[in-house]
């Protein structure tokens, strides 16, 4: 599912952020994860990869140890991802657009990150300009656009799988 205008860019000028996305969720190609990419009033994106939480054979019930040593799995490996992990927890926790079921990501477990760092490009309450006699040498903040964000998401996601494989196979 994807989303589009929910974040109000009249301010920020011309760029690639004006024809994107504000908000997507897929299922990537790793198994048992999902994504998340979520626009900020601020113009930057987060990003989120899910693992789905084991449940017992009926898959009514979670299984809490399963759950447990899933988290403590997923949770001290050090994922690489851009900028660092900056969320970890419980989908309820993500901002959802109000047209999205909340009740799917609670069998999920998230890390996410965001581009919100030094060197990103946001905009915080005006148009961001380049002035035009502004050496060469400096650098300017980078806009880390959707492409890039997304396969920060599904690189996540696979990072996420394999440091805890052992749950789902053991």
């Amino acid at each position: 599912m994807i989303y589009h205008g929910l974040i109000d860019k009249k301010h920020w000028g011309d760029g690639p952020w004006m024809d994107e996305p504000d908000f997507g969720i897929w299922e990537p190609p790793t198994p048992h994860t999902i994504c998340i990419l979520s626009r900020r009033d601020m113009g930057h994106l987060c990003g989120y990869a899910g693992i789905r939480l084991p449940t017992d054979d009926q898959g009514l019930v979670r299984n809490l140890v399963k759950n447990n040593l899933l988290i403590k799995e997923v949770s001290r490996n050090n994922h690489k991802v851009h900028g660092g992990v900056t969320f970890t927890g419980e989908g309820s926790k993500i901002q959802l657009p109000e047209e999205v079921d909340e009740d799917w990501v609670k069998s999920y477990f998230f890390l996410g990150f965001d581009c919100a760092h030094h060197g990103d490009l946001c905009f915080l309450f005006s148009k961001y300009t380049r002035p035009e006699s502004a050496s060469l040498k400096r650098t300017w903040p980078v806009y880390r656009d959707w492409d890039y964000c997304k396969s920060q998401c599904e690189s996540l996601a696979e990072q996420m799988y394999y440091s805890c494989q052992g749950v789902y196979l053991g």
